[in-house]
């Protein structure tokens, strides 16, 4: 997955996908924003960071209970210790740095409350490629309040100036040399500079902004398949899905091995309900490139989701067989399973997982349900009563463990009665 292509695929998956457990459960559902590209990871690097953030979800409560207490030092502590873990394997820090300059903040420590305020600046400035980028405003802002705070008037004044500088910058329309008066060769640079730019603006979430970028680009140079498909992505989060497969059909066209155009048009055929033209967009993607196997993801589940959950089995099984470390095919092959009916299968999809990662509640809950549904109580009350050691506060699975042992004792009722009579 390339990261620059992830706003198009999110915001269809949304419209569309809305039942894909995939790569939005294991892999996105890390609930992380992570500033190494996720895509270098391995499925078991994945894995592992999504079990350390239940443990720093619950080290974050203890953290906020202790402060509450007025235990500052303790609670500074829990949450500093997270924060080292998540530096060294290059996770976002903003959550924790504010925590942090907050609390010493409020406890009057100039000397840390700017350090890390001003690492959280730091590290969100090396995240942004463009100057206009609004997610600087925040640790901006931050850190210009403390700084005020603790008598540093002058420099929190320049931190508000470039405050001001981002918000102007936006509301200021680019003005560019119309390409007659440009050489080629110059003509040719400025519309990949363009291009270039507008895609670091998509990556900002400065959609419109990025689209006048884009289309400069393309006044320049009209060859580019690359920038057609990023101006697809613009139309696509305007939900102008004709526009964009407009666009997708030029890139393709200038570009007939262009792999992510042939996916990116897999998308919105899906969306416009021509369900086999999509398919065969997605193949084709994979078939251009053997490592986007999220394509021959996205076609098993519109099988799945169309009623056509063999071929949809056959689909996962052949992700599976080209990289069998990942993760979310298991899952979404065992759902196809489920299905069917075939629950035998499905429970052994989650047996997979579940022998991989034997404390993550997940994998260990879609196997439980999936026991339930095939009648297997004795096998899913073991399951649920792991999950309740696992989340001992998960009041959802203390209940589940309380149905299952009913149903339990209502079929050994029955059972005991039916041989009675």
């Amino acid at each position: 997955m390339k990261v620059h292509l992830h706003k198009l695929r999110t915001r269809i998956s949304y419209l569309l996908l809305s039942a894909i457990v995939s790569l939005s459960q294991i892999s996105s559902a890390l609930a992380e924003s992570a500033v190494t590209d996720p895509a270098s990871r391995t499925p078991e690097q994945n894995e592992s960071i999504k079990l350390k953030s239940e443990i720093w979800s619950k080290r974050r409560m203890e953290a906020e209970k202790l402060l509450s207490q007025g235990r500052r030092e303790d609670a500074a502590k829990i949450v500093e210790e997270t924060l080292n873990e998540r530096r060294i394997l290059g996770l976002d820090l903003l959550s924790e740095l504010d925590f942090l300059g907050d609390l010493y903040a409020k406890g009057g420590n100039s000397e840390k409350c700017l350090h890390y305020y001003e690492e959280m600046l730091s590290q969100r400035q090396k995240q942004c490629e463009v100057e206009e980028d609004s997610t600087l405003i925040y640790p901006l802002e931050k850190y210009a309040g403390a700084l005020e705070k603790f008598g540093k008037r002058d420099k929190a004044g320049q931190l508000r100036k470039r405050v001001a500088t981002i918000q102007r910058l936006q509301k200021t329309k680019p003005s560019f040399v119309a390409p007659e008066k440009l050489s080629e060769q110059t003509r040719l640079k400025e519309a990949e500079r363009c291009r270039v730019y507008g895609a670091n603006l998509i990556k900002a979430d400065l959609y419109e902004r990025a689209q006048i970028y884009l289309e400069n680009s393309l006044k320049l140079n009209k060859n580019d398949a690359q920038t057609y498909l990023l101006l697809a992505q613009v139309y696509c989060w305007q939900d102008k899905f004709v526009k964009a497969k407009g666009l997708l059909d030029t890139a393709i066209k200038l570009n007939p091995s262009f792999s992510q155009a042939y996916r990116d048009r897999g998308y919105i055929w899906q969306n416009q309900k021509q369900y086999s033209k999509a398919i065969e967009d997605f193949e084709k993607a994979h078939i251009l490139n053997k490592e986007d196997l999220d394509s021959l993801g996205a076609k098993a589940k519109l099988l799945d989701n169309t009623g056509k959950h063999a071929d949809a089995i056959k689909t996962y099984s052949q992700i599976i067989t080209e990289n069998e470390a990942l993760y979310w095919p298991y899952i979404q092959r065992a759902v196809a399973y489920t299905n069917l009916k075939d629950y035998e299968k499905a429970i052994a999809d989650y047996t997979v997982l579940v022998k991989r990662a034997p404390s993550d509640s997940d994998y260990r809950e879609f196997r439980a349900e999936t026991e339930v549904k095939a009648g297997k109580l004795a096998e899913a009350l073991r399951d649920y009563k792991e999950l309740v050691h696992l989340k001992p506060g998960n009041t959802y699975f203390k209940q589940k463990l309380i149905e299952v042992e009913q149903k339990i004792k209502t079929t050994k009722e029955d059972s005991s009665s039916s041989l009675r009579n």
